[in-house]
């Protein structure tokens, strides 16, 4: 069986300074438009900016990748490896996963190296002996465990996207079971974290932070502080539609977001809780993955006219179209993708405490937050029935966007990390 196959890469970038990076990505998985996505084209902007040689790893259920595809891959690399990941088809690999997601929670074994798909373990050995570098970035957290089977010569970086620990856990029957939780203390268990998650991370040389939540959280566990860096830039911004300032809306909400569990608990929590304190009813549009769920649960409310728009190529548009964004999701972790696309859209938001994540110190000025139903019924009609506060906030948000998350303050934070003599400071409890 062909466990690799490797292209070669038109990069044109001419970078003289000796130094190769081998990144590990997830990117014919997720649609162009997801946060996981648009992290990696920020990294890879960089990458080729920083490094006199770029070679890319990405898994793949077979090597059958359109040629348009993989076209835009080959111009930002030196050399592109495909390798060969197991596709769930088989009742035992499905009756796998359900034990995994039982005992562990959703995909927090992948961390300890244990349960990572052998085909992929064997098939990256395979391949990084062909993509030997000074740096191995690893840019997918579940995949953490791969750091085992890198040379010693390479320098292991992690950009950790997501601490999915934080949101799987709560669903494990580890979690509710005093039982089982006994059992497992000391190797699955340790604060917010499990303990094969926290040794894994340990290996790496650099860990890199995409949030402040997930910076103070890494912060704290003993081991961790002297690798550890902070990078909230998600290099998402662009010239505003102005939501908030349009004078023409066809819709009062908009929420946007993937099928995902949180973001159906948001969802129901906004139907549930929060809608019956509305003072009238109210158009919602929503846009993603998460209509699917919308339509299968038959989720309503007499106080919401819901339009499932679905995944939609561009979402642009209805951020114009709308006077209000909200994010009612309640747990989440990494840089707030919604939350900053609607900031960089001039959008006036009203979020939980989980939706906009990466700046609590600017509530009331950039967002309104709230975790209670109640209040997040009466930040909706204050901002629908004040167009001045509702186009001032979109006005402070979309300039706390330009600032903090362009580009070039990641490019910045990105070479410090990466700094000449390999040893760049990590942040410190200020920064």
């Amino acid at each position: 069986m062909e466990l690799v196959k490797i292209y070669n890469g038109t990069r044109n970038e001419k970078v003289r300074n000796g130094k190769s990076v081998t990144i590990f990505l997830i990117s014919f998985i997720y649609p162009a438009n997801t946060g996981y996505l648009k992290r990696a084209a920020l990294l890879l902007f960089w990458a080729n900016q920083f490094f006199e040689k770029i070679n890319i790893i990405i898994p793949v259920t077979d090597f059958n990748i359109a040629a348009e595809i993989l076209e835009p891959h080959l111009q930002i690399c030196d050399q592109l490896s495909l390798i060969i990941s197991r596709p769930v088809k088989s009742r035992l690999d499905s009756a796998f996963n359900f034990a995994r997601r039982l005992l562990t929670g959703r995909f927090v074994a992948f961390y300890s190296g244990l349960f990572l798909d052998r085909l992929v373990i064997k098939s990256f050995k395979k391949a990084i002996k062909q993509n030997e570098a000074t740096y191995f970035l690893n840019t997918r957290h579940n995949y953490a465990g791969l750091v085992k089977y890198i040379p010693d010569s390479m320098i292991p970086v992690i950009d950790t996207q997501d601490i999915y620990t934080d949101i799987f856990r709560k669903y494990s029957v580890t979690a509710t079971n005093p039982l089982l939780k006994k059992i497992l203390t000391g190797y699955r268990e340790k604060g917010d974290f499990i303990q094969s998650e926290i040794e894994i991370l340990k290996t790496y040389k650099k860990i890199i932070a995409i949030s402040e939540i997930d910076y103070r959280k890494y912060k704290s566990i003993p081991g961790l502080t002297s690798q550890l860096y902070k990078i909230e830039s998600a290099d998402i911004v662009s010239p505003p539609q102005a939501s908030a300032l349009s004078n023409t809306h066809n819709f009062d909400l908009l929420m946007v977001g993937s099928n995902f569990s949180g973001t159906q608990k948001g969802f129901e929590w906004l139907v549930k809780e929060v809608a019956p304190h509305l003072q009238n009813k109210l158009s919602l549009a929503v846009a993603g993955s998460l209509g699917q769920y919308i339509q299968k649960q038959n989720l309503a409310s007499p106080q919401l006219a819901i339009t499932v728009l679905g995944v939609v190529e561009s979402v642009d548009v209805f951020y114009a179209q709308s006077r209000v964004v909200i994010i009612p999701i309640p747990e989440g972790t990494g840089t707030s993708i919604k939350g900053l696309e609607a900031m960089c859209q001039g959008a006036a938001i009203v979020s939980t405490t989980a939706g906009v994540r990466f700046e609590s110190g600017h509530t009331g000025t950039i967002f309104l937050k709230t975790d209670d139903p109640v209040v997040f019924a009466r930040y909706i009609q204050e901002l629908l029935a004040d167009n001045k506060k509702r186009e001032t906030l979109g006005k402070n948000a979309y300039q706390f966007a330009a600032v903090n998350f362009s580009r070039a303050a990641a490019v910045k934070q990105l070479n410090r990390v990466f700094a000449e003599d390999d040893t760049a400071a990590p942040d410190t409890e200020t920064n």
